[in-house]
């Protein structure tokens, strides 16, 4: 969240980083926040594959119990 101050540390610390390698204030600012926003929607990214993955998983769960109540499939044989 924004609102939390262990992000504006985060922030911060990544401002101070930026302007020591030459950016100026308002840029190491942008960059910092562009940068928290990337790490964001990686982990985002990664929690989503996660929710998928497991979804999957259930399907396949409640799923592979059906094939047993499946009935064989009678031979076709033509009339003699």
């Amino acid at each position: 969240s924004l609102l939390d101050a262990e992000t504006w540390s985060r922030v911060s610390t990544l401002t101070a980083g930026f302007a020591q390698r030459g950016l100026d204030l308002a840029t190491a600012k942008s960059a910092s926040l562009a940068m928290l926003a990337a790490t964001l929607k990686a982990q985002a990214s990664m929690l989503a594959f996660s929710d998928c993955y497991r979804f999957v998983l259930l399907l396949f769960a409640v799923c592979t119990p059906l094939a047993f109540l499946l009935r064989r499939p009678t031979l076709f044989r033509p009339p003699a």
